[in-house]
């Protein structure tokens, strides 16, 4: 466990810098993740979306950016994929699986957010955004973990 811990902390350090905006490599990253985001939801918010913005009313939009675009809880959870002890196969399936989940669950997370802003209004914002959304990002990165860490390939 000790070994985990250590191994989750170096390697979760060294992908928080994929975040950071310290090169035009990283700023890459965070900028095509957000367009994918933005593109999906994009789909389903055609009428109130304009740019990074997510207009509520007239006085209130909530804004998609680097920080919104789901990233930080997908190197939480490559970081532990990584550290645990399996085969490099079984790390980059998982890997490649949990992206495209947290990605659309992202997606997902938002498009509750903004039906509830744009039934509640900024008061709500708090709780769908802080509370339920953050909850439902750590949830499924414990279930997703969860079942990596009983499927591996030893």
């Amino acid at each position: 466990m000790k070994k985990f811990i250590l191994r989750y902390l170096i390697i979760a350090i060294s992908l928080i810098t994929i975040y950071s905006d310290i090169n035009f490599i990283t700023t890459y990253i965070n900028d095509y993740q957000t367009k994918i985001t933005l593109y999906f939801l994009n789909l389903f918010l055609e009428d109130n979306i304009s740019g990074i913005y997510i207009q509520i009313n007239d006085f209130y939009r909530i804004v998609i950016n680097a920080e919104c675009n789901g990233f930080i809880p997908i190197i939480i959870l490559i970081s532990a994929i990584l550290a645990y002890k399996t085969t490099i196969y079984h790390k980059l399936k998982w890997i490649v699986l949990s992206y495209v989940i947290y990605t659309f669950l992202n997606i997902f997370r938002i498009l509750i957010i903004a039906e509830v802003a744009f039934e509640y209004g900024r008061p709500s914002f708090f709780w769908s955004h802080d509370i339920f959304g953050n909850i439902l990002l750590l949830l499924t990165g414990l279930i997703i973990f969860n079942i990596y860490s009983k499927k591996g390939d030893f």
